[in-house]
C-alpha cells in the first residue's frame, strides 16, 4: 500500500482550522517526493515492501521537523513587517537625530539619546559636589531606562488588539514630544527627561532593519558593525557583507542629517521644533500600516 496517497487523502480532509497550515505541508510534502522519489512513480513503491515504505516515511517525518527546512519552506509564506523597512528606518533616524540636536542645543546641553554623555557629565558635576547640575543628566538617564521598560510593557499587554505594539508605542512617542514643545525653557528638566523616554521608548521598540540589529537613536553600535561588514567584505568579497555595512552607515548619516535639520528648525521654530520630530513619527506611524511579501 502507498502511504504517500494516504497522506495527500489525509491533508485533502483537513478540517477549516488546519486550512492554513495545509498549504506548507503540501508544500513540504511535494518537495520531499520530488527529491526522495525521483528514481521510481508512487506505484512501484509497492515491490519496496512495507519496509521501504517505513523509511520513506521516516525520512518524510524527520523532514518535516527539520529546523533548517521549515525555515525555508515557511519564509515563502512569511510577511515583512514595514517596522523593519529601510523607509521607516530612515525617519526613525531622522527623528533620533532631530531628537537629540534638540535636547542639546534647545534645552540646556542635555542629550536625548547619548546616555553615555549623560553619565560622563553626571559623574563630572558629582565628583565637583554640584548636586543641581548632576539632576540635570540624571533625569533623563532613568527616563531613558523607564521607557525601555515601557515598550517592553506595550509589548507583553499589547497583542492581539486592533493596532500592532509598535505602532502603540510610536503613537506614544509622537504625543510625548508633543508635549515637550509647549514646555517653556524653565522646564527643561522636564523637558529633557521627557524626549529621554521617548528615545527609549523608539531604541527598544525598533531594534531590527532587514533582521539587522540597528539603533535608530545613537550610532556607536553601527559604527562598529558597518565597519565590521566592510572589513569583511574586503576580505571575504561578500556581496551582502557589503551590503550590510553599507545599510549601518546609511543610518548613521541619516541620523547626521536629522541633527542639522534639528539645529535648523531651532533657529526658527525654537522650543516648537520638536514637532518636526513628532511630525515624522507620526508618518512612521502611518506607514506601518502596510505590509508586503519578502522580495
Amino acid at each position: 500500500m502507498n502511504y504517500f496517497f494516504l497522506i495527500h487523502a489525509f491533508l485533502d480532509s483537513c478540517p477549516h482550522f488546519f486550512v492554513q497550515y495545509t498549504g506548507v505541508i503540501h508544500r513540504i510534502f511535494e518537495d520531499f517526493v520530488g527529491k526522495t522519489c525521483t528514481f521510481q512513480n508512487y506505484r512501484s513503491s509497492i515491490s519496496y515492501g512495507v519496509i521501504h515504505d517505513i523509511k520513506l516515511g521516516v525520512k518524510y517525518l524527520l523532514t518535516l521537523t527539520s529546523v533548517s527546512y521549515r525555515k525555508r519552506v515557511f519564509s515563502l509564506n512569511k510577511k515583512v513587517q514595514i517596522s523593519e523597512s529601510i523607509e521607516l528606518g530612515i525617519l526613525l533616524a531622522l527623528s533620533g537625530g532631530f531628537m537629540d540636536a534638540y535636547s542639546y542645543i534647545g534645552r540646556g546641553e542635555v542629550f536625548a539619546n547619548a546616555q553615555t554623555g549623560n553619565m560622563l557629565l553626571l559623574g563630572v558635576h558629582l565628583s565637583e559636589g554640584d548636586i543641581p547640575a548632576a539632576i540635570r543628566y540624571l533625569c533623563p538617564v532613568l527616563a531613558f531606562t523607564f521607557g525601555i521598560a515601557l515598550s517592553d510593557i506595550v509589548r507583553n499587554i499589547g497583542k492581539g488588539g486592533h493596532l500592532h505594539w509598535r505602532q502603540i508605542s510610536v503613537i506614544a512617542e509622537a504625543v510625548i514630544l508633543a508635549i515637550v514643545s509647549f514646555l517653556p525653557q524653565s522646564h527643561n528638566l522636564l523637558a529633557n527627561s521627557l524626549t529621554s523616554l521617548a528615545c527609549g521608548i523608539q531604541v527598544e521598540t525598533f531594534r531590527k532593519i532587514h533582521g539587522n540589529g540597528i539603533a535608530t537613536t545613537m550610532c556607536i553600535g553601527n559604527l562598529r558593525s558597518g565597519t565590521q561588514n566592510i572589513y569583511t567584505f574586503f576580505q571575504t568579497k561578500k556581496r551582502d557583507a557589503l551590503e550590510k555595512g553599507l545599510l549601518y552607515y546609511g543610518i548613521i548619516l541619516c541620523f547626521i542629517c536629522g541633527a542639522i535639520i534639528g539645529n535648523q528648525c531651532i533657529k526658527y521654530l525654537h522650543e516648537r521644533a520638536i514637532l518636526v520630530s513628532s511630525a515624522l513619527l507620526l508618518l512612521s506611524f502611518i506607514m506601518m500600516f502596510i505590509t508586503r511579501d519578502e522580495a
